[in-house]
């Protein structure tokens, strides 16, 4: 069950601590009563994280047209476009410390994500026998902001190369499209 809540504390009650959260809506609420009648008294987990609105379907779309665009004009594969433009984009990554022996297997592991899921090896680590290294996500878990900077790393290499793209306000609807479809 995934639910929705906009704050938390820990509350104290009958000498226990409690994490509460704020739920958002009566659906929300209706789904957490349900949830909590069905409780055992068996240990439950549970994981807890930063919701975002997902990136417009249509601006994925636009991009890998551009993406086609540009392959076609500077006689490059869509591949290497887009996965030089995923390596740009900011906040797309992690920084990672592994044993020298672990670091191929990781990367065969971490690019079967998709095409543009990159393992750059940063260099030795301070410890002995490690080596640092930026995983880089794919588009496919960006959120707005990420997949708007993709879009704009591929217009202004459409500009660069003499293509023409829509007008800076369609840009825009198209980047901003999930907003109004989520409120």
């Amino acid at each position: 069950m995934e639910l929705e809540y906009t704050d938390a504390s820990v509350v104290t009650l009958k000498g226990e601590e409690y994490f509460a959260i704020k739920l958002k809506g009566f659906e929300q609420k209706r789904l957490a009563k349900k949830y909590v009648a069905t409780l055992d008294g068996k240990t439950q987990t549970g994981t807890f994280k930063r919701w975002f609105m997902k990136r417009s379907l249509d601006a994925n779309a636009y991009y890998f047209v551009l993406v086609g665009k540009l392959a076609e004009v500077l006689r490059l594969t869509t591949t290497e476009i887009y996965r030089n433009h995923v390596s740009h984009v900011g906040g797309n990554y992690e920084i990672l410390s592994l044993e020298e022996s672990a670091v191929e297997r990781f990367k065969k592991v971490w690019s079967a994500n998709g095409m543009a899921w990159i393992v750059e090896d940063i260099g030795e680590s301070a410890t002995a026998g490690f080596r640092n290294l930026k995983a880089i996500y794919g588009s496919s878990t960006y959120d707005s902001s990420q997949m708007a900077q993709l879009i704009d790393i591929a217009i202004q290499d459409c500009e660069i190369a003499g293509i023409e793209t829509k007008s800076p306000k369609e840009i825009e609807r198209l980047k901003e499209e999930w907003k109004s479809k989520n409120g």
